[in-house]
């Protein structure tokens, strides 16, 4: 939010409800009952694992679609899908790259979490911790914001949306 426009926006995760993975995470009732709930909230943002899936970001689209109409006046849901999984942007942080690694081999892997994520987690000894070391590995990419945008278009591609929102609004 603050590289787009808004350093002083509250940004929260939600917890309540929790969502049992992606199938959840896409129930229409599910985000009606979410945005139900938060009435004060103005921007939802859903991000989900691309894990592969082609039609991830047709499944997105759709559910922008049908939620518009749950939606109050000036509020707004952008979903986006990561490449391939959420951890991929905080990976995408690093710098240098742990020895062995290639920015171009983590985007095309399929399995980012068990492949990459959990073997950076075990070896900087933050596997054990809340989130298994996703927690340090977000904080990371928050103070490298500019190389998670550059190395990630989709990340990029949400900053872009989010600005058009606020400009809109």
């Amino acid at each position: 939010m603050r590289e787009a426009g808004r350093p002083q926006a509250k940004v929260r995760e939600l917890t309540d409800p929790l969502l049992g993975g992606i199938d959840q995470a896409l129930r229409l009732d599910r985000l009606i009952e979410i945005v139900d709930r938060n009435p004060l909230v103005d921007l939802f943002l859903l991000l989900v694992d691309r894990d592969g899936n082609a039609n991830r970001r047709a499944a997105l689209d759709a559910r922008e679609a049908e939620l518009i109409e749950h939606l109050r006046p000036g509020t707004c849901l952008l979903a986006q899908e990561a490449w391939q999984e959420i951890e991929t942007w905080g990976l995408a942080a690093l710098n240098p790259l742990p020895r062995g690694w290639t920015w171009t081999d983590v985007r095309a892997e399929a399995h980012v979490k068990e492949n990459y994520f959990h073997p950076h987690a075990k070896s900087a000894g933050t596997a054990t911790r809340l989130g298994g070391g996703r927690r340090e590995l977000g904080r990371e990419a928050a103070r490298n914001y500019a190389r998670v945008t550059n190395r990630c278009p989709e990340v990029r591609d949400l900053q872009r949306r989010v600005e058009e929102w606020l400009g809109a609004g």
